[in-house]
């Protein structure tokens, strides 16, 4: 018993520790809500910002339709490490991604401005670093990240495309411009919108998952595709897996990358979050999308 106190005694700091390291963590990282006009409408945008003394990435959420800025910051799960995230709401939960499907398509949104603004807000208020913003969509979100990436390639340095693609009339008029990391994830059982390139009416005409990660490693001037690679598995066995092709080599300062989920369906992988099976797919534990999207851009952990 004796042998036994004197451990709990010796673990007691070192637990104390790892708590006051939480506790400071969320105390240097400054949670807030604002609002940001676009036009004459008001929206919400969920910022995490660490204290700092100098310039920071900047992660910007895009959520899907029907999802909230505060929604995929909570799906994510990511927090700040040396970086700021922005998580905004879109038009009527809707982004305007250029395939005139959505709400904020269909209203004339011009969503390219309102997130050239939030970038600069971003700069102004928190100190964001203007050459290194990078944009995490998940499926409506993720083919505005695309649309972005070619309408205004010299406010991006990366984007992260989870649960879409990218449409088909975008890649007809997406000319290359500054070096991007574009970083795919797709499961080959998304119910909504498929791996194949097949989708409902109300998501529009796409390409397929491989389909895209060629097109973006074609733009960004990618010899080929290397042999997919299996990742480890980080969660309960649930029937799924995760499989890394890299593009390479690219042009100087590119880096374009295709994580399969075998088995996955339409989410966030590594999400707890839960939909209906029958409408999106399996959920999957394969991959964390949030640890593969940090380290693809090179942003600092959890």
């Amino acid at each position: 018993m004796t042998r036994l106190l004197v451990t709990l005694d010796c673990m007691v700091p070192l637990r104390l520790l790892a708590v006051l390291s939480v506790l400071l963590a969320a105390v240097a990282a400054r949670a807030e809500t604002i609002t940001l006009r676009a036009g004459a409408e008001a929206r919400s945008v969920e910022v995490l910002a660490p204290r700092a003394d100098r310039p920071l990435p900047l992660l910007i959420l895009l959520h899907g339709r029907f999802g909230t800025g505060a929604q995929i910051l909570r799906e994510a799960g990511i927090r700040p490490g040396g970086f700021i995230v922005a998580a905004p709401d879109g038009h009527r939960r809707s982004w305007a991604s250029g395939r005139g499907m959505t709400p904020a398509d269909r209203d004339g949104v011009d969503d390219v401005a309102f997130l050239r603004s939030l970038v600069a807000t971003m700069a102004s208020r928190h100190g964001a670093d203007p050459a290194r913003v990078f944009v995490a969509g998940m499926s409506n979100g993720g083919f505005m990240a695309a649309r972005l990436a070619c309408e205004a390639h010299d406010l991006v340095a990366g984007i992260a495309i989870v649960g879409a693609t990218t449409g088909e009339g975008l890649s007809r008029q997406c000319r290359p411009g500054r070096p991007l990391s574009v970083l795919l994830i797709h499961g080959t059982e998304d119910r909504l919108v498929g791996a194949d390139g097949t989708a409902p009416r109300a998501v529009g005409r796409i390409m397929g998952a491989t389909e895209a990660a060629r097109f973006w490693a074609a733009r960004e001037g990618c010899a080929g595709a290397g042999t997919p690679r299996p990742l480890p598995h980080p969660g309960p066995a649930d029937g799924t897996s995760a499989w890394r092709t890299d593009y390479a080599p690219c042009r100087p300062g590119a880096r374009v990358a295709f994580i399969e989920v075998r088995g996955g369906g339409h989410a966030w992988p590594g999400s707890t979050s839960r939909l209906p099976e029958r409408i999106v797919g399996p959920p999957t534990q394969a991959v964390h999308a949030s640890t593969e999207i940090l380290a693809f851009f090179g942003l600092a952990p959890n």
